[in-house]
């Protein structure tokens, strides 16, 4: 009897010739997720979401971001660099800041979703963490349960997580309380606080 072997699992291969979301793609993991996704893969399209800043529009501030230096083995191939698209969206706006047509189009197209976007400020307000990081994240949620074909949602999260932890802990994947000193504080309590602002 012979033996079936099951086939390899490669994970450039389960982007072969699909289309990614990727936020949070100006910040440093997001930057290297984008430049991997366009050197060592086949993707058929990268849709990087990019909010408007100062007078630089999204797809201008996808080509700064193209010539930064992590990016310097595919600047000069036209064919990959095009498969980079800005998707002008913000993920603290309802729906992604995108219209209906925009929201329908991209829940139509995309097979993977990779959530980069955070803000890590240190001394940042707590609502506009939450805005950012709990609301963000809840939104692209809500895009991904649209989503027709959707294989995968990649999250990444902040360097902060439990960095309450004591040194050289290991840190198992799982829910641990929030303390803020010796105070347990009561998660649910902090979106209720968000969703009231």
């Amino acid at each position: 009897m012979a033996v079936t072997q099951k086939p390899a699992l490669s994970v450039t291969g389960q982007f072969q010739g699909r289309s990614v979301l990727l936020t949070g793609g100006t910040g440093f993991i997001g930057g290297l997720v984008l430049e991997s996704l366009l050197r060592t893969t086949d993707v058929a399209k990268v849709y990087v979401l990019l909010r408007s800043k100062g007078t630089d529009s999204a797809n201008q501030r996808l080509k700064q971001l193209l010539q930064r230096n992590i990016f310097h083995q595919v600047r000069d191939k036209q064919q990959l660099l095009s498969k980079a698209t800005a998707l002008e969206a913000d993920v603290t706006l309802p729906d992604l800041g995108l219209s209906a047509t925009q929201y329908a189009d991209i829940q139509q197209q995309l097979h993977i979703i990779i959530h980069c976007a955070a803000d890590i400020r240190l001394e940042v307000n707590i609502h506009s963490a939450l805005k950012t990081n709990y609301g963000g994240t809840q939104a692209v949620l809500q895009l991904a349960c649209g989503c027709k074909q959707l294989a995968a949602l990649v999250h990444t999260s902040s360097c902060f997580v439990n960095m309450n932890q004591p040194c050289s802990s290991v840190v198992l994947e799982q829910l641990y309380p929030l303390q803020f000193g010796n105070k347990t504080v009561d998660c649910r309590e902090l979106v209720q606080v968000f969703q009231q602002a």
